[in-house]
């Protein structure tokens, strides 16, 4: 039970990193006109903890800011994730500093 907070974590920033990369390659292909990725991938990787990812990959990348859908979803999902994982460490993983 003590590296629960530690896997969360640890998938949450692979999750993300990933989506940071997926929002760069988008953008790349909106510019040079080929085959996009489904808007449904991106949503699906937000709730699944990749929510700051998307928020960092649409300021860097300029990327679907012009959607709202995007920037509430990437807010709105980038806060719940937040809050869930100071909660676990919280709760979970006071260890990690005694």
């Amino acid at each position: 039970m003590k590296f629960l907070p530690i896997a969360v974590l640890t998938a949450s920033f692979l999750i993300s990193l990933a989506v940071f990369v997926l929002c760069g390659t988008d953008k790349f292909c909106a510019k040079r006109g080929f085959r996009r990725i489904p808007e449904k991938i991106f949503f699906i990787l937000s709730v699944l903890g990749g929510a700051l990812g998307l928020c960092f990959g649409m300021i860097a990348f300029h990327h679907k800011t012009s959607h709202w859908t995007f920037r509430l979803c990437a807010v709105l999902f980038g806060i719940i994730w937040l809050i869930m994982l100071i909660a676990m460490l919280l709760y979970f993983g006071g260890f990690l500093w005694q």
